[in-house]
């Protein structure tokens, strides 16, 4: 038996529902209320729901963890089991586009215009476009060597050590825009690790190094940390 409230609404995009408290929306017709029960429940991570889910068809489906980070692809695959069986889950597909999309370091050498703007919570990412500031050129023709060169990203697995009981000082959001389109860069306040978005899907990377973007910081972004100038 499937335990859960469906509930549903009607949005500025069109319906949606509620099921088991996440907003579900997108093309909700082409998909059962069980699918979207076992999407919420494969797509949860460490018992965490997914913070909403796009329904694009019966065979995918985006799932945020939140609005400003994003979406991450999922589908509805096959998966075989030891004993030869096969059954169907829903599974994400490619999380970290830092390091498999050329695009998005395309996008960052073509941007039309680089903002920063304060993250007073790195643990909490959060878009603030009542505080962005339009960088001078040369400030962002910096950003562009460091940010848009897949080289000083590090390639492969990688794992971020953290402490549940230590919150991370503030730091800085970059907001690439060229036309409509926009890249969004979250960075821990030690400069090393980045959480955001590419065209709305969610993205991660880590620096090879933290030292260039601390030492960028330190000289260009003292109005968002809160750095009194002398």
């Amino acid at each position: 038996m499937i335990i859960g409230i469906m509930v549903a609404c009607q949005t500025a995009n069109g319906e949606s529902v509620h099921v088991d408290g996440v907003l579900v929306y997108g093309r909700i017709h082409e998909i059962s209320t069980k699918d979207i029960h076992e999407a919420i429940a494969d797509l949860s991570i460490s018992d965490e729901k997914p913070f909403a889910l796009e329904v694009i068809s019966s065979r995918e489906i985006h799932a945020y963890e939140s609005w400003d980070l994003g979406w991450n692809p999922a589908c509805y695959c096959d998966v075989h089991e030891p004993g030869g069986s096969i059954q169907r889950e829903w599974m994400f597909n490619g999380m970290n586009i830092v390091q498999t999309s050329p695009e998005l370091f395309q996008f960052i050498k073509s941007t039309n215009a680089i903002y920063i703007f304060p993250l007073p919570s790195p643990d909490e990412p959060r878009r603030d476009d009542k505080h962005l500031r339009l960088l001078d050129h040369e400030v962002q023709q910096e950003l562009v060597h460091l940010l848009g060169d897949p080289k000083n990203w590090v390639h492969g697995g990688y794992e971020v050590i953290g402490s549940s009981t230590t919150k991370d000082p503030p730091s800085v959001g970059i907001l690439f825009r060229r036309g409509s389109s926009e890249v969004v860069m979250f960075f821990s306040s030690n400069g090393e690790f980045m959480h955001g978005t590419f065209m709305g899907k969610n993205m991660s990377g880590v620096l090879e190094s933290r030292r260039p973007l601390q030492e960028w910081k330190a000289r260009h972004a003292g109005p968002e940390l809160g750095i009194k100038s002398h």
